[in-house]
């Protein structure tokens, strides 16, 4: 009897062991799979016929139209994907641990390449303008395209305006790996219109594309700041600096118009002695606290040519202009939370003006710099419309000029400016 009872036990236990034997066997025969999507890191987008690697076994596939790929019967073990897609970094996965049985999920994201082209000038150093200002002997300027790659490219520039001369709409050719071609843009001012001109070039390649601005200012005459400026007189300043029309006069048109003109009955002041080089002009009989508009010019019997609009505004006891133009409130409007300083500023109609504003960080940190000038401050936090983030924005303590950020919601003091 002890020996059947022992022959049960052991029976039992072998049954046991078989069974868990048979079910791990089976497990560890099970293939188990991987899939993702592989999408641009910077957009977020699916990327449709990316090349996808399973390593270290070699099995290829690419991703369909939404970025997805998958690996169907894979042994257990442990896993990387190689991705590659024409203008994009090829990208090695981190390893993936695959299971008997289960699915893996192995999402890859890609960045674009560097484009080969370059637009860089004689330093190397990259560009996007090439300015060529307002001299009327300013007609020639060059840059370089670049083939930063392994491979040749082939490029070509397109342009449309028809004041640059050079290079030639279509101009194209062929770059080496690593070489670098000069361009001279050269342009012709006699086919410009008055004031800024603004176009681009267009520089196309096999590997990448990129626009050059081009800008020139076409002036013969050039309006520059006013000085002098206070409650009812100022100096207006210009300069000529071309003179192929035989200007007979110069001078200044000015009026509290936008665009003042001899065409819209503008206040004038003139020089019938005319050379190249810096004029200047005195007015009065201004009104305090006023902006005026004003434009330098030149006039010949046939033609009078216009310096670009600029602007000052009469002092008064209730502002002060500070060097550069910032025009600063004598008082504070109040003391508020943050929206309402913005609002605050924005209705302020002090000495009759419209066009207030909170100042910037840096603005009233200029402020700051000018208070005993300016006059009128309290030790106290000041706001600026500089924010940092969506509830808080930069403010000056003017007891001791610190910068900091504080809730929105604070109430703080308020000085306008324009």
């Amino acid at each position: 009897m002890k020996n059947f009872r022992m022959f049960l036990v052991f029976a039992v236990l072998a049954f046991l062991v078989s069974c868990g034997g048979s079910e791990g066997t089976n497990d560890s025969s099970e293939p188990g799979s991987i899939y993702g999507v592989v999408s641009d890191k910077a957009t977020g987008e699916p990327i449709k016929n990316a090349g996808v690697e399973l390593l270290p076994v070699g099995l290829k596939t690419v991703t369909g139209s939404d970025g997805s790929f998958e690996f169907m019967d894979i042994s257990s073990g442990h896993y990387n994907l190689l991705v590659t897609k024409t203008g994009y970094s090829d990208t090695k996965s981190s390893t993936i641990t695959v299971e008997s049985g289960k699915q893996s999920k192995g999402d890859v994201q890609l960045e674009k390449a560097p484009a080969a082209l370059r637009i860089v000038d004689d330093a190397g150093k990259d560009i996007s303008e090439l300015d060529f200002g307002m001299r009327p002997d300013d007609l020639s300027r060059s840059f370089g395209i670049f083939n930063d790659s392994p491979d040749s490219i082939n490029w070509s520039i397109t342009t449309t305006a028809e004041w640059i001369k050079e290079p030639k709409n279509g101009k194209t050719d062929t770059l080496k790996a690593g070489d670098t071609v000069g361009i001279i843009v050269v342009i012709d001012r006699t086919l410009m219109r008055e004031g800024e001109n603004l176009t681009q070039l267009h520089i196309t390649s096999n590997n990448g594309n990129k626009r050059l601005a081009i800008k020139a200012t076409n002036y013969d005459v050039v309006t520059l700041d006013a000085t002098r400026i206070g409650k009812s007189s100022a100096t207006l300043n210009g300069e000529l600096i071309n003179n192929d029309a035989d200007y007979t006069e110069t001078g200044f048109v000015y009026g509290t118009m936008a665009t003042p003109s001899f065409d819209n009955n503008a206040m004038t002041v003139s020089n019938t002695a005319v050379q190249l080089g810096s004029f200047g002009n005195a007015v009065s009989g201004l009104e305090a606290s006023k902006t005026y508009y004003y434009r330098a010019y030149a006039k010949n019997d046939t033609k009078t040519f216009y310096g670009e609009t600029k602007k000052f505004a009469t002092l008064s006891d209730k502002y002060v202009t500070l060097p550069g133009g910032l025009v600063v409130a004598k008082e504070d409007a109040g003391k508020v939370d943050w929206s309402d300083a913005g609002t605050m500023c924005n209705n302020y109609t002090l000495a009759g003006l419209t066009d207030w504003r909170l100042p910037t960080i840096d603005e009233l940190m200029t402020m700051y710099n000018n208070k005993n000038t300016i006059g009128g401050f309290k030790d106290g936090k000041y706001w600026s419309s500089t924010t940092d983030g969506s509830s808080y924005a930069y403010f000056v303590d003017f007891s001791d000029g610190n910068v900091n950020d504080g809730s929105k919601s604070s109430l703080l003091y308020v000085r306008c400016v324009r």
